[in-house]
């Protein structure tokens, strides 16, 4: 049965999900799994099953034998739906109470959106202390969600092991310099590498480094794969 997963990405990433260079991302796996430091061989399993509290759920072991659980993958299965969450602005609204109708528009891109909010989301923007202040994606409402790729497949890895072919459907910006492909550097410096692990590490980090799962740490990272539909 196909689920909805809701998913926070920034105005850059948004943008790459919408010009369709962006067909995967990387999330942190929460608790991150315990593993022997001696183990020489890691293994991964997806256990599926039809009890569905055993359902659907991944663990890895080491070559000793021991396991460690990860749970379920908060992002689904294949077929399932990411709901993305962005951010935005509510300027005006048209009717109020039931069938509740807002105007505004998404900050990754300025375009603009007419839509009816439920009774309980309007309920929860009307009580804001400054409804039509620009808002963040984690507080978006899911009647407002405008992207709803679809999962295509899920599986678990270390972030140093993405390869150069996954750091572009990451959605680094690409560009040529004198000719040769270039990737844009998320680190301030405003230039570009030929690189794309090297762009794609430092996007990483201007997410995930102040939250203690930088690059240097290698974290384990659930691998989400989706395709945008319309």
């Amino acid at each position: 049965m196909m689920a909805e997963h809701p998913i926070l990405f920034n105005s850059d990433m948004v943008r790459a999900i919408l010009e369709g260079r962006k067909t995967q991302t990387r999330r942190i796996i929460k608790p991150q799994p315990w593993v022997r430091r001696t183990a020489i061989k890691l293994t991964l399993a997806y256990h599926i099953c039809d009890d569905p509290i055993l359902a659907d759920v991944w663990y890895l072991s080491d070559q000793n034998g021991d396991t460690s659980p990860l749970g379920k993958c908060p992002y689904g299965k294949p077929g399932d739906v990411l709901v993305v969450k962005e951010g935005y602005r509510i300027r005006s609204c048209v009717s109020r109470g039931k069938n509740s109708v807002v105007r505004g528009y998404y900050t990754a891109d300025d375009r603009r959106f007419k839509i009816q909010l439920t009774d309980a989301e309007y309920s929860r923007w009307n009580a804001r202390k400054k409804p039509f202040d620009r808002t963040p994606g984690r507080f978006m409402y899911k009647s407002l969600a405008r992207l709803k790729p679809v999962v295509k497949s899920v599986r678990v890895e270390r972030v140093q092991d993405i390869s150069e072919a996954d750091c572009i459907a990451e959605g680094i910006e690409e560009s040529t310099v004198h000719g040769l492909p270039a990737f844009y550097l998320y680190d301030g410096r405003a230039h570009w590498t030929a690189d794309p692990r090297e762009s794609f590490q430092t996007i990483w980090d201007f997410i995930n480094a102040k939250r203690g799962y930088g690059w240097d740490k290698n974290p384990w990272v659930w691998v989400i794969e989706f395709e945008r539909l319309t």
